[in-house]
């Protein structure tokens, strides 16, 4: 009863225009994809109860978040993972206090930490990794190697997975190690299992139990 009162408070008080029909709440984007905010697409305003009324007509919960984290392309943000249930996918959403929340990874395929004691699609490639084969994006600190390789050193050292997913058409596959300190993301090359790593942050990534959220 309380969701039904508030969800109608946010389609009345929506200032935005309606953009969707046959929505939960029609005022609001029907996702994040169609979403656009000073002249950006992906991106929405900095504002709690909006982010909710998009989430709801995508169908997304969030599975998580990291309190500080940083890419060469986003910098220092707040990173929320929000996840369609249905459709297996999500999205990384940046938080920088600047007065919006902008989309800057779509990933498909989202499998989460128990799922990921092995990726035999991404073990079997290539395992001799050359120079070359690393230089498919910005390192954020100068290590690469075969997935498996990358993926073991950091699991020694402690570090767990947190979730994975495949982005840029399929192309590469992103995952998130964690430990009780700081975080990766490691981006690997699908074709020949070249993996560097291209973000990172102090603290560590809290995965929400998202499984006991009801479905939207």
């Amino acid at each position: 009863m309380i969701k039904r009162i508030f969800l109608g408070f946010l389609f009345l008080s929506a200032q935005y225009g309606v953009v969707a029909k046959n929505l939960p709440l029609p005022s609001f984007p029907a996702s994040f994809e169609v979403a656009e905010y000073q002249g950006q697409k992906g991106c929405i305003p900095d504002e709690q109860n909006y982010r909710f009324a998009v989430m709801e007509n995508e169908g997304l919960v969030t599975a998580g978040m990291h309190p500080l984290f940083a890419t060469p392309e986003m910098g220092a943000h707040i990173m929320n993972l929000l996840y369609q249930r249905e459709k297996k996918y999500g999205y990384t959403l940046s938080l920088k206090k600047d007065g919006k929340q902008c989309v800057y990874n779509k990933v498909s395929d989202v499998r989460f930490k128990d799922e990921l004691s092995n990726s035999p699609q991404l073990d079997s490639v290539k395992s001799s990794i050359t120079e070359e084969d690393c230089n498919f994006d910005v390192q954020v600190i100068n290590i690469c190697g075969s997935y498996k390789a990358l993926t073991g050193r950091l699991l020694k050292a402690g570090y767990e997975y947190d979730w994975q997913g495949t982005i840029e058409n399929k192309n590469y596959t992103l995952t998130m190690m964690t430990n009780d300190k700081q975080s990766f993301y490691l981006k690997t090359d699908s074709k020949t299992g070249a993996t560097i790593i291209v973000g990172g942050g102090e603290g560590f990534y809290k995965p929400y139990n998202f499984s006991d959220l009801p479905s939207f």
